[in-house]
């Protein structure tokens, strides 16, 4: 099941990816949704919402939504479980809650 969602946010950030950044190689693109794939769950659906009320809404009513959109991830386990794992030198062990 992980590796489901885990995949699922690999391609839709592919997909933004594809969409915002011209010029740049299929190969570099999937380093990079890699790159993303491998951070905090809550955290990269959050900015996947910010990205899509930025692109339908504008930056500016993005921004100020942006608090309503983060504030799961401020409150979540794994916004504790980042600084933790940095703090122990381990990979982070996201939750998803």
């Amino acid at each position: 099941m992980a590796s489901r969602s885990t995949s699922s946010v690999c391609d839709a950030i592919q997909r933004i990816i594809q969409r915002y950044i011209h010029g740049i190689g299929m190969m570099k693109e999937q380093a990079m949704a890699a790159t993303i794939a491998r951070n905090a769950p809550l955290t990269v659906k959050a900015n996947l919402r910010m990205m899509r009320f930025a692109d339908e809404m504008g930056v500016v009513a993005a921004e100020q939504v942006a608090d309503e959109i983060f504030r799961e991830v401020y409150l979540s386990d794994d916004a504790r479980e980042g600084p933790l794992a940095f703090k122990e030198k381990r990979e982070p062990v996201w939750t998803g809650r």
